[in-house]
């Protein structure tokens, strides 16, 4: 009685903790995101015990080793970076790379059943509902006051993050909603079935009043993602097309409802086919592209192991006066690409474990045939070709969280079981 008692409250207890973190992240208080991550760490730790817990991590050392490797190579470039400060602060800021594989690693695996599973997606869904409604009224409330309809758009909607890395987190949840829809529609109860799929196409007008070109993108691919799931896996053809006409008419009436959504996909457009480069504007293509060819050259000069962990702002940004594409007292920049951001700082060595990491949500998600880890794996893959999301926490936690908890709870720890 007692050990069922224990279960009971540290399965309540980690569960408060896990949406403690995901209501966080998608809030103004997202600095506290490390505290619950680390509470986390120590409750399953303490559950655990030990014993218990040295046993899974040897089981799951060589996963816990792969997530975790990119930490170690961060770690490794302090060695011959001049810059030691902002080197440990880019250390520090990858440290969840380390604690979620830890965390999830040795999480164990009859904790959770497929009901406490459905729990936590299904709140997260609520969650992420209950965060772009805030962001929605907030611009109703501004909106009122100085009769500005540019609070509904970009910057001034999620006032609290960045677009793009809300944007993460949007999608997220419309991949959630995907994949129960698809693959647990029986258990999920009609009426929150209907309530879920009704939140849809609210969050692809929220997508469009973000105005994150990267976001909108991802959202496509995965619609594209579940009909090739349901088609070739499910060998359900007519769901498929259900699916595909379901989103082409969400997709014409976000553009409807929001007329001003496509401007930045337009001036996108106009700037690749004019070859502008727009020299002070983080948004624009053309200087995206401008930034990705200096960052090659920058990666030349030092291709094995890079210019080091905390070189790599001050390093990039010389080549960029050095081409012209800043002055002395302008703003720094960074790579606008993870990939190319990691190459700067580590060389092909920090790249390929980079690229692994990646990689192996993919092949693994394909293996199991499991929509949601697949899901993960394009909306990081793309993210971060076109943004250097792992520069900031949000980036950092959402990769990190959702690959360790989709893996080792939802997919390995179905399988232990």
């Amino acid at each position: 009685m007692k050990d069922l008692q224990r279960i009971s409250i540290y399965k309540n207890l980690i569960i408060f903790l896990i949406l403690g973190f995901l209501l966080l992240s998608i809030s103004p208080f997202w600095h506290l995101l490390p505290p619950i991550a680390i509470l986390t760490f120590i409750a399953v730790l303490s559950f655990n015990g030990g014993k218990q817990s040295l046993i899974n991590l040897n089981k799951n050392k060589i996963y816990i080793l792969l997530f975790s490797s990119l930490f170690f190579v961060y770690l490794l470039g302090m060695i011959y970076t001049n810059n030691k400060d902002d080197g440990w602060l880019d250390v520090m800021l990858k440290t969840s790379f380390l604690l979620f594989p830890l965390t999830y690693g040795i999480f164990p695996s009859d904790l959770f059943d497929g009901k406490d599973i459905r729990k936590i997606l299904n709140s997260y869904v609520f969650i992420l509902f209950g965060s772009t409604l805030f962001c929605f009224l907030n611009a109703v409330l501004s909106y009122q006051s100085h009769s500005d309809s540019s609070v509904f758009y970009y910057t001034k909607f999620v006032f609290f993050q960045h677009p793009s890395y809300y944007g993460l987190y949007v999608n997220m949840g419309i991949l959630i909603i995907l994949n129960q829809w698809i693959k647990e529609k029986e258990s999920m109860g009609k009426s929150n079935r209907i309530l879920q799929l009704t939140l849809l196409p609210w969050f692809v007008i929220i997508l469009f009043l973000v105005q994150s070109k990267a976001a909108i993108l991802t959202s496509v691919f995965l619609v594209l993602l579940t009909i090739f799931d349901v088609a070739f896996f499910r060998k359900d053809i007519k769901k498929g097309v259900t699916i595909l006409v379901s989103f082409i008419v969400i997709f014409l009436a976000a553009l409807f409802i929001v007329p001003n959504s496509s401007d930045r996909f337009d001036s996108a457009t106009q700037s690749l086919e004019q070859n502008e480069q727009v020299e002070n504007s983080k948004e624009s293509t053309a200087a995206r592209l401008s930034l990705w060819k200096i960052a090659f050259k920058t990666i030349a000069k030092k291709p094995i192991i890079g210019a080091g962990t905390g070189d790599v702002e001050e390093v990039y940004n010389q080549e960029l006066k050095t081409e012209g594409f800043i002055k002395d007292g302008e703003m720094t920049y960074n790579a606008h690409s993870q990939y190319l951001q990691t190459a700067i700082a580590l060389g092909s060595l920090g790249l390929l474990i980079l690229l692994s990491i990646v990689i192996f949500p993919f092949i693994s998600g394909f293996r199991e045939r499991n929509l949601l880890y697949l899901g993960l794996a394009v909306i990081i893959s793309f993210n971060i070709l076109v943004e250097s999301m792992l520069e900031r926490q949000a980036g950092v936690m959402f990769f990190t969280f959702f690959n360790s908890f989709i893996f080792f709870v939802l997919m390995k720890g179905k399988a232990d079981d």
